[in-house]
């Protein structure tokens, strides 16, 4: 039922019937190794196109094709930014929010890299690494040194 003039509901109302329809989609996704991923999707494959377009018809104008493909060394040029932004930054509070994502950003690479085998991490076994342990603990000692 609806309403012969939406402006004027006084006039009555009318049965109306809509069309049925389903929309689907297919989607497929391939991995190559364990840092690059390919996404193929098509949304809507029948390209459903209603007539007219009320309340509660699909708001699409027929089948969308997309395609994608995720890169893990490439969170290695998107952290690069994330770091320059959030030089930017002068509130505490902003800025300790945005490096937790920007530590997950930069760090997609480092595993990648490590799983690859193309450096041996020093946090699986610091102490056959003195040389790389005693690096960090000057760079805190410096940091904390420079903060207070």
């Amino acid at each position: 039922m609806e309403y012969k003039d939406y402006y004027d509901m006084s006039g009555g109302t009318v049965e109306v019937r809509y069309p049925p329809y389903t929309l689907w989609k297919i989607s497929a996704t391939q991995s190559f190794g364990s840092h690059v991923r390919l996404s193929l999707a098509l949304d809507n494959i029948f390209n459903y196109k209603p007539e007219y377009y009320y309340l509660n018809s699909p708001l699409t104008a027929g089948a969308t094709f997309t395609a994608g493909i995720i890169v893990g060394l490439g969170c290695l040029v998107g952290s690069f930014f994330i770091f320059a932004k959030q030089l930017r930054i002068r509130a505490w509070g902003a800025n300790i929010r945005m490096a937790i994502p920007a530590v997950i950003v930069f760090w997609t690479p480092a595993e990648i890299l490590g799983r690859m085998n193309l450096f041996q991490e020093i946090w699986i076994a610091p102490l056959q690494h003195k040389t790389g342990m005693l690096i960090i603990l000057g760079v805190f000692v410096a940091l904390a040194a420079s903060l207070s």
